[in-house]
């Protein structure tokens, strides 16, 4: 161990001094300059002092770190946080990975990534290096979606109808607005009524004029026929002077789903794509909906949920019946499952692992 410690401090001292290229004289090679290029390399500057010293290369890896978990603390920020990884002489670095790019190296199991996108999806894995740089194997990926913020607008928001006067389809439907231009809708309804459509969602981008309530959606995904945005023609949007009521065309249509004092869950929840973006609304203390969207991959494709829950706030353990299920294995479907709502009432844990925003 003295020996070790020894060469990481001769590393330290000498490798400003070797590792500055400057042009060696005619015959004359730099001390360490092994390969004659003119520079001294950190390769090269470690095996002179392993020389030196007498001391044999490690070339065992760190095991891989494990237990990492991100979790949201902002608009802006997300915590990793991980159990230490172990090596035979010892663990120098952790490198913090987002997606393929470096984000960060720390030496000790906590990082905070900054700089961030409100209301985004991110992905992250961590390796483990020790001082002959030998890298341990990646992490498990953990996500965490930023959050949201305040509203930027009246529109943004949950918004549930359970029976709209408008239309054919005489069946409940929640839109989310997400943000200032993004929207996902769960669109449930009487096929015998309105064969024009069909259970399903809508998800897309939209422009409103807070001012005149002209609203212009543009519909990416769609599995609800001639139900929703898609074939409604121009719309006009307004919110009630409380801001507890949507109107459409003037006419009243769904209320604000508010937050609940007694049940944390109540409320919308959005996850961003890629892979697929899924908004959860927790309408009351027993009924949600749910839209997924996504690329089909053989067990789910794009639709949604819609039926009843009990849960416990205790022990986070929670029972679906999805009476409405247009979307294969994907969504919460009907069972028993774990979910928690993080302290600050914003992010949305779905078996101990960030899943979704609240959305405002």
């Amino acid at each position: 161990m003295f020996k070790e410690n020894l060469r990481r401090s001769l590393f330290t001292a000498v490798a400003a001094a070797m590792l500055m290229p400057f042009p060696a004289s005619a015959g004359t090679a730099l001390p360490g300059d092994l390969n004659l290029d003119g520079k001294v390399s950190l390769s090269e500057l470690q095996s002179v002092i392993n020389a030196f010293l007498n001391v044999t290369p490690d070339a065992v890896p760190p095991t891989a770190p494990t237990n990492l978990s991100a979790i949201a603390l902002s608009t802006t920020q997300i915590k990793l946080t991980w159990t230490a990884a172990t090596d035979d002489v010892g663990v120098a670095a952790y490198k913090i990975f987002r997606g393929a790019s470096q984000v960060g190296t720390v030496t000790g199991t906590t990082f905070t990534d900054t700089g961030l996108a409100a209301g985004s999806k991110y992905s992250y894995t961590v390796v483990a290096y020790d001082a002959f740089g030998n890298a341990s194997p990646a992490t498990a990926i953990a996500t965490a979606v930023t959050e949201f913020g305040t509203a930027t607008s009246k529109l943004v928001g949950s918004w549930y109808a359970a029976y709209p006067n408008a239309g054919q389809a005489k069946g409940p439907v929640v839109i989310n607005f997400v943000d200032g231009q993004r929207f996902m809708m769960a669109h449930d309804g009487d096929v015998q009524a309105d064969p024009s459509g069909t259970p399903g969602m809508e998800s897309g981008t939209y422009t409103w004029n807070e001012s005149t309530g002209a609203f212009i959606p543009t519909v990416t995904a769609d599995t609800n026929g001639q139900w929703g945005f898609s074939n409604a023609g121009p719309l006009k949007l307004t919110v009630s002077a409380d801001n507890n009521t949507l109107l459409v065309n003037d006419s009243a249509f769904a209320t604000r789903v508010l937050p609940s004092g007694t049940n944390a869950l109540v409320g919308g929840w959005y996850r961003p794509g890629p892979g697929g973006s899924i908004a959860i609304t927790i309408i009351n203390d027993t009924t949600f909906m749910l839209a997924h969207d996504g690329t089909p991959d053989g067990s789910g494709w794009p639709g949604i949920e819609s039926g009843t829950y009990t849960w416990n706030p205790a022990t986070h353990v929670i029972t679906t019946n999805a009476a409405v299920d247009t979307n294969g294995d994907w969504g919460v479907n009907s069972g028993t499952g774990s979910i928690a709502v993080s302290d600050d009432n914003k992010t949305l844990i779905v078996d101990g692992v960030s899943f979704a925003s609240r959305i405002p």
